[in-house]
């Protein structure tokens, strides 16, 4: 790995991976203690939508997981699921001071929640504005029930609200209420409203009944509205969205089919949807680009183009090649089309001016977030195009930042990259647990996946400690041997019969985490060595020379 962080950022690979940054590794050894409730403080320090996160992240903070060089990452997802699970009756704090000014965010997505949350934290007056019934945004109306029970992401937006912040559903900006309206009563604004068209095929026929909107399925599913689809069903994409989609029409008793112009392996889906998909009893028919749609009677043609692969495209992936003559035809009801969606940015830019990029998305400061009009603000999917939800939650919190900085006169852009650390090297003794497999989280039977019940169980405590055990609890070992005095005063702890971190802390006077990184180190370079006990501490004693 290379070390992308400075000096006075020291995090593991998982935490610096994160957008969030969250302590990772702090909850995983809260976790592998037993100690849930400290875990979930943990997590709740930098996260108000924790559950959530635990079932839909993309989860990038695995990908820079040590454990992974060795066998398989650890399922941080799942322990940060299982800890706020166990502890659902949490509360968010609310603000020790009041400040007079007014913020409007509009859209009650994973950034605008964010954004509203970090800035009520401050003291402000926030009020999101939703254009639809139901506040999430692509969380609620985007993502099916069986992945993201709908009661969960309720009750965590309910937390963030009750700290203070008021929402306003069904208020679409741009209607009764225009941008301008927000301006004369708000001091800044924060847009974030998503992506939630979805892109065209451009091919003929797509205009066709029963060529629909994948994303427009999802969200009439999700809102309780009536769907029709035929027996048979195509679903065009190859991202998480195409995979929602059709694991959907799948609970609908259709036979189902997704078509995607490259190979499995470079589908942008999570490599668990697919293998859920596939599970499920859905087929991938790769290789394979729309051509145009016809009309066959009750039925249509997807006639398809077969493709090759070729060089990589900017994408970074191969580029798919139409192979000559190879044309072919597929005959279904109905056509589902995600490849992809785009912000709605009319009715808001468009009507006050705020600068827009070619691929219809607002033109922002990379570093403030602001728009071209000062104190309008923006970010989420509406800027940076479809993304992971974490990554919105990072607009939304870096926004906050700037919009505080705005209210209060200070420079938005003082001490700032708009870049955030992702990797770090790191020390880590290798040779624990080597080759134990990560544990498995318990799911529902495939016979029962016919409804729209979660489909992923969670960790029992055990199986939760278990998993965490498997951490190698990296550090980043830059400054740490060069902290002699502290080594000299764990050194002394350690002759004295001392053997645990709570212990050597509670008689030094060193945080735990200090003492905890200052050992691994010492271990590392031979001054220290550790014994593990099974659901319990590591214990240290002095090397013998």
């Amino acid at each position: 790995m290379t070390n992308s962080m400075k000096t006075d950022q020291l995090m593991p690979p998982c935490q610096a991976a994160c957008p969030i940054h969250q302590d990772v590794q702090g909850y995983v050894k809260s976790i592998a203690a037993g100690n849930f409730e400290k875990a979930a403080q943990i997590i709740l320090k930098d996260n108000p939508l924790p559950g959530t996160l635990g079932r839909i992240c993309a989860h990038p903070c695995t990908k820079s997981c040590t454990r992974g060089e060795l066998d398989e990452a650890i399922q941080i997802p799942g322990l940060k699921r299982f800890a706020i699970d166990i502890h659902p009756d949490y509360t968010l704090p609310k603000p020790d001071t009041l400040r007079k000014e007014k913020i409007a965010v509009i859209g009650s997505g994973p950034a605008g929640l964010m954004c509203a949350y970090k800035l009520r934290q401050k003291g402000y007056k926030v009020t999101i504005y939703e254009a639809l019934p139901v506040p999430g945004g692509m969380m609620r109306v985007g993502i099916p029930d069986f992945r993201l029970p709908p009661e969960i992401l309720n009750n965590e937006i309910q937390k963030i609200l009750d700290t203070g912040i008021e929402l306003k559903l069904n208020t679409r900006i741009g209607e009764k209420i225009t941008l301008n309206d927000l301006r004369r009563s708000h001091q800044a604004i924060f847009i974030s409203i998503g992506a939630h068209i979805d892109k065209k095929l451009g091919v003929d026929g797509e205009d066709l009944s029963g060529v629909k909107s994948g994303i427009e399925f999802l969200r009439k599913v999700n809102l309780g509205e009536k769907v029709k689809v035929g027996c048979s069903v195509l679903v065009i994409g190859g991202g998480n969205s195409a995979t929602d989609v059709a694991r959907t029409v799948k609970r609908f008793g259709a036979d189902v089919s997704i078509v995607y112009r490259r190979t499995k392996d470079e589908m942008p889906a999570d490599v668990i949807e697919v293998k859920d998909a596939e599970e499920e009893g859905i087929s991938l028919r790769l290789l394979t680009a729309p051509k145009c749609i016809k009309d066959k009677e009750v039925s249509k043609i997807l006639e398809c183009h077969k493709m090759r692969l070729g060089e990589a495209d900017r994408s970074g992936r191969p580029r798919p090649i139409p192979v000559e003559g190879e044309d072919f035809e597929i005959e279904c009801e109905d056509i589902l089309v995600s490849i992809g969606q785009v912000p709605d940015v009319d009715g808001l830019g468009n009507l006050l001016g705020v600068d827009i990029t070619q691929w219809g998305t607002f033109s922002i400061d990379p570093i403030t977030k602001e728009t071209n009009i000062p104190g309008i603000f923006a970010g989420g999917d509406c800027v940076t195009g479809p993304s992971i939800v974490v990554l919105a939650m990072r607009e939304g919190m870096e926004a906050a930042e700037s919009i505080d900085r705005y209210c209060r006169g200070v420079d938005l852009k003082e001490g700032r990259t708009g870049q955030y650390v992702s990797e770090g090297t790191v020390l880590a003794d290798k040779t624990i647990d080597r080759h134990k497999q990560q544990i498995s989280i318990p799911s529902i039977p495939m016979d029962e996946r016919d409804t729209f019940q979660e489909v992923v169980l969670g960790y029992t405590p055990e199986q939760a400690r278990e998993e965490a055990f498997r951490c190698v609890n990296c550090i980043p070992p830059e400054p740490i041997l060069h902290h002699q005095s502290i080594i000299e005063d764990i050194q002394g702890a350690l002759k004295d019969g001392l053997s645990t971190v709570e212990e050597i802390s509670e008689q030094t006077g060193i945080p735990q985490k200090e003492v905890f990184w200052h050992l691994i180190a010492m271990v590392k370079y031979g001054k220290a060595t550790y014994e593990k006990q099974v659901f319990d501490c590591f214990t240290y004693a002095l090397k013998e020379d």
